[in-house]
């Protein structure tokens, strides 16, 4: 599982943008999720995205009754089982966000976030880019 999800963050393509993509292990078995923060992938890194990721690794896990405490806009994406962007419609992003659920044999591994540090109109290209990679993994969003 994780040599797939290393092949995904390492076939991103940024187009040339600054941004990071971060891999969120769900580390709970069953009916409930857990995720603590398990890989990323840097392009163009910038001082917001380096902050970003500073905080995200300090949360430790984050779960179904802390997810909204800490702003993890993973655990979103863990809560509901879809796909959520945060864009530049958004009048208080000052970094555009994309998260994926990802699934194996129908049990959720984990969520892949996409932080850009200029939000973006619309984060429909990197879903479908996302899901491609997801696809090519065995995997599904």
């Amino acid at each position: 599982m994780q040599s797939s999800i290393v092949n995904i963050m390492r076939r991103f393509d940024f187009d040339e943008k600054s941004g990071s993509l971060l891999f969120w292990k769900n580390t709970w078995v069953g009916n409930s999720w857990s995720l603590r923060l398990a890989g990323q992938q840097t392009n163009q890194d910038k001082k917001g995205l380096k902050n970003y990721r500073k905080n995200c690794l300090r949360h430790g896990e984050v779960g179904p009754g802390t997810w909204v405490q800490h702003d993890c806009f993973a655990g979103q994406a863990a809560q509901t089982g879809g796909p959520h962007q945060r864009t530049k419609q958004d009048p208080t992003q000052f970094l555009g966000q994309l998260v994926v659920p990802v699934f194996s044999q129908g049990e959720l591994v984990g969520v892949i976030e996409l932080v850009t540090f200029i939000p973006k109109e619309d984060y429909g290209p990197d879903l479908i880019q996302i899901n491609r990679l997801l696809m090519d993994e065995n995997l599904h969003g």
